[in-house]
């Protein structure tokens, strides 16, 4: 009953934030409607950044720390972890057989499938955490704004590396707040540059 109540509810809360995406974004877009506001080219942006702030960029090691929508996606994924832990502990014990037929190998699918998305995730942040850490810093910006109607809209940025290279990379942005044409401060692993996270579009900040 826990298992069947777990594959229902969360399509349901996942369906519910994609519709709540929606509404905020159409409500933004009525609020715009007649506006002529245009993006300030990159260099506009970064020109206001203080030369602190900046110099914080280029020197390491750095220190990112979880901002607070960092900690709820963090404390929620654990917590998803252990219940799949404690609940296949439950279903093994009470009926082990069970797991040998075809809706036992269903239950097993879907328990990895949820595993395999909690460990990716917390793989995921703690490359970022030490490419916010340790990487080279590059200016970038945003150039595309994908599927901004689910709950987890992706973005594709641009920056270039320290050789002049341009790179490109699809990732979440976890803030809901970045479009194209705005800049975003890149951290990248200077052996391999396809290695990098955006520090706005993350889950982290650094003091």
């Amino acid at each position: 009953m826990l298992l069947a109540c777990g594959f229902i509810l969360l399509p349901l809360a996942m369906a519910w934030l994609t519709r709540m995406r929606a509404l905020r974004i159409e409500r933004a877009f009525d609020h715009s409607v007649g506006a002529t506001k245009t993006i300030p080219p990159t260099g506009s942006f970064f020109a206001t950044e203080t030369a602190e702030k900046l110099l914080t960029y280029e020197q390491r090691p750095r220190k990112p720390r979880l901002t607070w929508r960092g900690w709820i996606c963090t404390l929620g994924v654990a917590a998803v972890s252990i219940f799949l832990i404690l609940l296949a502990r439950v279903i093994y014990r009470d009926d082990s057989q069970a797991l040998l037929s075809a809706k036992g190998v269903l239950v097993i699918g879907g328990f990895g499938w949820y595993a395999w998305l909690c460990g990716s995730f917390f793989v995921k942040r703690w490359t970022e955490f030490h490419l916010l850490a340790e990487g080279e810093f590059a200016r970038g910006v945003v150039l595309i704004q994908q599927d901004y109607t689910r709950s987890m809209p992706r973005i594709t940025y641009t920056f270039k590396d320290r050789m002049g290279a341009p790179l490109q990379k699809k990732v979440i942005d976890f803030t809901h707040n970045l479009f194209e044409g705005m800049p975003v401060s890149v951290f990248y692993d200077d052996g391999e540059p396809s290695r990098s996270v955006a520090l706005e579009s993350s889950l982290f900040r650094l003091d």
